[in-house]
């Protein structure tokens, strides 16, 4: 269980990381290319849709690894604990929405997730 619940993050993760390669390609092509009207109306756009790319991938990636369920990361760190601790955990999935409806309307998940999301898009891009 504890494989499937990652491959979703990782998959976030894996296209974060190829969208930064890529934008970063895109970046050193629109350096060395002369700066006519064409080449910058072609390759900036691409670069900021690759830039969203990494941060849309990141924000899935941080948020699904969140040990809310039914998040992915509830899953995990359900496999992760002993059985009679696990099956108690997993009986609050029954309340896993209301919880997270609450993070959000509090505003703490934002608060929890986005130093990592900027720590990683920072890592990614520069």
């Amino acid at each position: 269980m504890i494989w499937v619940a990652l491959a979703g993050p990782a998959t976030n993760l894996g296209i974060a990381v190829i969208s930064a390669i890529i934008a970063k390609f895109v970046l050193l092509m629109a350096s060395i290319l002369p700066h006519t009207a064409i080449t910058i109306s072609l390759l900036y756009p691409i670069i900021e849709m690759l830039v969203a790319s990494v941060w849309i991938n990141l924000v899935l990636c941080i948020f699904n690894f969140m040990p809310i369920p039914p998040l992915d990361g509830s899953r995990i760190l359900a496999g992760l604990l002993p059985e009679h601790l696990a099956r108690s955990y997993v009986s609050l999935e029954r309340y896993g929405f209301i919880i997270l409806i609450l993070l959000m309307l509090t505003n703490t998940i934002s608060r929890l997730i986005m130093p990592i999301i900027f720590f990683a898009k920072n890592l990614l891009l520069s």
